[in-house]
Formats: structure tokens, C-alpha cells, sequence
């Protein structure tokens, strides 16, 4: 049987840049009065993580679904179990790696710049690994975003931006342990899932850095109570098309972003950099959707 060099889900061979997982057995080491060094070393709990970069294809989606807890198209949600990774396996060109049965993705990287193509990022967990090998080539059949047919708008209006990132988290307790095994014994949510990003600006952009200044605002320094959300964006919306510009590989909407921070910087006769960074809004009513 041929083997591969790179990344499955399923049995489902995704194109990858990068993989990688790390296995960490957590030695409890005994300490004694009696001894100069460790008299005796056990295995403690085993832990299991990894990373994985890629194009955006549509073949990397079942690692968002496994994020997300679901439907791409229905944002971050409750997990459940069809949306946990089973046989996913990274290994090279010799038939070595490991296959884990039960896997989750805990964050994404979305990544779009001018020059480039939109690449993705992911950090997984896993329960436990045993050998496993590659045994399935990639398709490169479905297209790559490419930069010159992306489109950013914020609040239904076009931004001029060099580059947008989104990052997507879902804190996972992985403290989850019991007596009696050293296994993780699920994948439990620890903390509020998380949208954030950033924004870099073209030079001549000027609507976004106003409404982040404020200047724009009639808040005023005197106390008042007609203040408004001076932190409030809109919503964030990027179309990842095809290289031929013909087809829509996915639109990504974040109903609602606000402002994080503002950085202008500037460096002698080179442009000037302006950075916003965001958070994203999740409730019953807002999130991130890739329809």
C-alpha cells in the first residue's frame, strides 16, 4: 500500500502546508529525601494537541465544523458529537504518524493579504493516538481565494484594506480528567468562545480611522446621557472568490464588530500603517457565518 505525506480526516486527504501533533506523556516524578536524584519516574496524564496551516479550500470546512459545533453556515454554537473529528490521522512518506479517533479543533486563523492567497491556521486536541499512516493523495480541484477578488465591506460600506484576519477560539477544558485513566474524557466548552481580528488599512482609508477616532461622534467630554456605543463598527463582511473572479467560494459575515484598538504608525517618506483590531459580537442574534 502507498503511503502519503500529509493530513486526513475520514479518510478524506486535505491539502495542507503544515502539520504537526505533539504528544506529551507528563511524567510524575518522585521525590525523596533518600535519593540524590529521581528514584522512580511514572507516566501521568496524556495530552495531546496539534496544528495544522492551509490554503482556504472548501476541503478544510470539516475542521470549522468541528469548531464551530456544527453547521458552518449556523456560526459558533453548542458542541455536539457529529461535530467532533474521527480518524484523523497526519504521517509521512513512510507510513509514520498517529491517528487519533477522537479530535476537536479549538481556534482558527483566517488570513487575507494582498500578494497572497487566503491561508488558514487551526490548533486541534486530541484523546488518544495510535500509529497511523497516509494512505490517500489530495484533490487541488477546488480553487484558493485569491486576494485581488476578495471584497471587505464594514457596515455595508467597501473598505480599502491590505490585509483582514479572523481568529475564532473555543476555550476547551483540558484539565478533564478521572481516576483510573490517564485520558481526557471529553472536550468540554471552559469559557466564553471568542471572535476577534485585525484590519490594515490602505493609506487613503479614512471612514473607519474617523469613526475610530470618534471625530465623527457628538459623544462629548462633559458627562451626558445621549452618548453612543463609541466602540460600535457594524457588521464585517469578506466574499472569498475564485482566481478567475467567477464564483463565490464563500462569504464570511460577522454580524457585529467593535473596536478593539486603533494604531497609526509612521516611518519616514514608507506609508503609514493603520491597524484596527475588533471583537466580535456572539449572541442569539450575531456571529460568524461562512455561507
Amino acid at each position: 500500500m502507498t503511503n502519503y505525506r500529509g493530513f486526513v480526516i475520514g479518510y478524506a486527504a486535505i491539502p495542507v502546508s503544515s502539520v504537526n501533533a505533539t504528544i506529551t506523556r507528563n511524567a510524575i516524578v518522585e521525590s525523596t529525601m533518600g535519593s540524590v536524584g529521581a528514584p522512580a519516574i511514572y507516566g501521568g496524564v496524556y495530552s495531546a494537541s496539534g496544528t495544522l496551516e492551509a490554503p482556504y479550500r472548501t476541503d478544510v470546512e470539516p475542521l470549522i465544523i468541528s469548531l464551530f459545533g456544527g453547521p458552518i453556515a449556523d456560526g459558533v454554537i453548542d458542541t455536539s458529537a457529529s461535530s467532533i473529528l474521527t480518524n484523523v490521522t497526519l504521517a509521512d512518506q513512510y507510513g509514520v504518524g498517529v491517528t487519533f479517533a477522537s479530535a476537536t479543533v479549538t481556534s482558527m486563523d483566517l488570513t487575507m493579504q494582498v500578494k497572497d492567497y487566503c491561508k488558514t491556521s487551526f490548533n486541534y486536541i486530541g484523546v488518544k493516538g495510535v500509529a497511523g499512516a497516509v494512505t490517500a493523495q489530495p484533490s487541488y480541484t477546488n480553487p484558493v481565494a485569491i486576494f485581488y477578488n476578495a471584497l471587505l465591506t464594514v457596515a455595508s460600506t467597501t473598505v480599502s484594506a491590505m490585509g483582514v484576519t479572523i481568529h475564532v477560539e473555543r476555550p476547551i477544558d483540558t484539565d478533564y480528567f478521572v481516576l483510573g485513566t490517564e485520558f481526557l474524557q471529553g472536550f468540554n466548552q471552559s469559557g466564553p468562545a471568542v471572535i476577534s481580528g485585525s484590519l490594515t488599512l490602505a493609506p487613503p482609508e479614512a471612514t473607519l480611522i474617523t469613526t475610530a477616532i470618534n471625530l465623527a461622534s457628538t459623544d462629548t467630554i462633559t458627562p451626558s446621557n445621549s452618548n453612543a456605543n463609541p466602540i460600535a463598527l457594524g457588521s464585517l463582511v469578506l466574499v472569498l472568490r475564485n482566481p478567475a473572479g467567477t464564483t463565490d467560494i464563500r462569504t464570511i459575515t460577522i454580524n457585529s464588530i467593535v473596536l478593539s484598538d486603533l494604531n497609526i504608525s509612521g516611518t519616514g517618506m514608507e506609508k503609514f500603517g493603520k491597524t484596527i483590531n475588533y471583537q466580535g459580537i456572539i449572541n442569539e442574534s450575531n456571529n460568524i457565518k461562512f455561507t
